[in-house]
């Protein structure tokens, strides 16, 4: 299992409107050799969360496959 830690900013997208500051810290494990699941909750690090939301989840996976016609060693 791995941890996962980011902090991340953006900008504005209307001029005059707030920028995002916020973090999230997650994990992510792998199942086998193909396919791994993540997830990950944050919020935002500006006061009164301007620009930025009270709480972010997110889940996933990764399923990491090759093409038919291509050989494995």
């Amino acid at each position: 299992m791995k941890l996962l830690a980011e902090i991340y900013w953006r900008g504005a997208d209307e001029p005059g409107g707030h920028h995002r500051l916020a973090w999230g810290v997650g994990a992510k494990r792998k199942l086998n050799s193909n396919f791994a699941i993540h997830a990950a909750v944050g919020t935002s690090l500006r006061e009164d969360y301007r620009g930025g939301p009270r709480l972010r989840a997110y889940a996933g996976f990764k399923w990491e496959f090759a093409a038919p016609w291509s050989k494995r060693p």
